[in-house]
């Protein structure tokens, strides 16, 4: 009974050592795809802050300018504060995104 488990134990012990180096392997290069993308994010968040930070704050003045003050009234009021909400949030989810790829 010893000579045929021992093979398999053989076998065993020889898949378990390869599983844990390929996770081993895998998680290494998980980590160095994730800070390679998270230095890149954080490289540019100074000028993608500002960018997206002005371009809502201009549409939402503009716009209740344009509504309350001049009185366009062919001024696509609803598309620019839309537009200008979809910046703020895309600044929320950048900053998400650093946090989650963060080490």
């Amino acid at each position: 009974m010893d000579a045929t488990n021992a093979p398999s134990t053989t076998h065993d012990t020889f898949l378990r050592t390869s599983t844990s180096a390929g996770q081993g392997t895998l998680s290494v290069a998980l980590k160095a795809i994730r800070l390679t993308v998270f230095a890149i994010l954080a490289v540019f968040e100074p000028i993608i802050r500002v960018a997206l930070s002005v371009l809502a704050l201009v549409g939402i003045c503009l716009s209740v300018f344009n509504r309350y003050v001049v009185y366009a009234p062919h001024f696509p009021f609803w598309l620019v504060i839309g537009m200008s909400t979809g910046c703020a949030v895309a600044l929320v989810t950048y900053y998400r995104l650093m946090r989650f790829l963060a080490p």
